[in-house]
């Protein structure tokens, strides 16, 4: 049987927190192709040994710069949000606010977003 579903354009924001490695892992190890948007390539290279797998790409920027996370969303039609830590109140609120209203304006049809969360380290 022929499988007529297209592959979905995937960007997961907060691969390097404990969710997002998941995600990354589990998306990966499923055949997907992945973008990542964060701070720092250099961290996604030392998370995987030096060398990105094939099927992931990381797009640098900083999510609070509005034209900065446009540019990483667009051409995407499916946002994974892993990043922020609730507890943080206003700023996770803001980031958020971001990515949401980026996802909104930018997405591709079928435009779909999950904003998860994980259960922080207790001290």
């Amino acid at each position: 049987m022929q499988n007529n579903h297209k592959q979905p354009k995937i960007i997961l924001v907060g691969a390097a927190g404990n969710l997002g490695r998941t995600i990354v892992k589990q998306a990966l190890d499923s055949g997907f192709t992945l973008s990542v948007f964060g701070r720092s390539r250099a961290q996604f290279l030392d998370l995987h040994g030096g060398t990105l797998p094939s099927g992931l790409r990381v797009i640098e920027g900083n999510i609070f710069d509005e034209t900065v996370t446009a540019r990483a969303i667009a051409g995407h039609d499916t946002l994974i949000n892993a990043a922020g830590n609730a507890a943080n109140g206003d700023s996770f609120y803001k980031l958020c606010q971001v990515i949401l209203k980026q996802a909104e304006l930018h997405l591709e049809a079928p435009k779909r977003a999950w904003f998860l969360g994980g259960t922080a380290a207790l001290e």
